[in-house]
């Protein structure tokens, strides 16, 4: 029980899984094995004024993973020093391939520095393909990996800049080299087309290249029935 009192503790006291306000522990005997860790304690999670009590076989897929690396982070380190480790004082180093799978990107977000309070000692290297594991690292605590488009070798970037200082649109620019304000061409073309329609002060050109953007905007059934300001000539 031990062993579940401590996982209880971290998860509970660091707020790493959103909404768990407490985990009733059951059952007597210890631990026998991992399934039993799992299915025989309840997560009380909050569903409006309602407390529900749930075993984690229940919960979403990426609350069971979180448990299964807070319970493998605990194990593996008791187990090689033999003994009882208070959290704040294990120290090791623990990979993390995908950390953001299955998660809400609010949690994304806080996971990290939940991870970091928890385990001060501890440093923990993370893949991840999503920006919003970024916020709360530092700027020296970031790399990006590149593959060279010829040789296919991969190297290491460092962009220097704070993670926790930028806006979302700036993490998928700096770190992902995509423009976040549109998911796809045809937001950036929706956005061309009112910033033309808008301007008196258009071109010959940009008169033909607003009037091919409003036909091509139609056909993929997005509504310009707003009407372009009448051109200055």
């Amino acid at each position: 029980m031990r062993f579940a009192r401590t996982l209880r503790d971290v998860i509970v006291d660091h707020e790493i899984l959103p909404g768990v306000s407490n985990v009733e522990l059951r059952g007597k005997g210890g631990v026998r094995t991992s399934a039993h860790l799992i299915e025989s304690h309840r997560f009380e999670i909050a569903a409006g004024r309602e407390t529900l009590k749930l075993p984690a076989t229940w919960l979403s897929q990426g609350f069971q993973s979180v448990i299964s690396l807070i319970a493998d982070v605990i194990g593996h380190i008791w187990l090689e020093a033999d003994d009882e480790v208070a959290p704040e004082e294990m120290e090791g180093l623990i990979l993390i391939d995908e950390i953001d799978l299955h998660l809400h990107p609010k949690w994304q977000a806080s996971l990290v520095k939940s991870l970091k309070r928890a385990f001060p000692r501890i440093q923990f290297i993370a893949t991840t393909h999503s920006p919003m594991v970024l916020p709360g690292l530092e700027a020296d605590e970031v790399f990006i990996l590149r593959q060279h488009e010829t040789s296919g070798d991969v190297h290491v970037e460092n962009t220097g800049e704070a993670p926790r200082l930028m806006t979302g649109s700036e993490l998928y620019g700096a770190f992902f080299d995509l423009d976040a304000r549109f998911a796809e061409d045809i937001g950036r073309r929706l956005a061309r087309y009112a910033y033309l329609a808008s301007d008196p002060r258009r071109t010959e050109a940009e008169e033909q290249e607003l009037r091919r953007l409003r036909e091509e905007l139609r056909e993929e059934q997005v509504s310009v029935d707003a009407e372009p300001v009448p051109r200055q000539v």
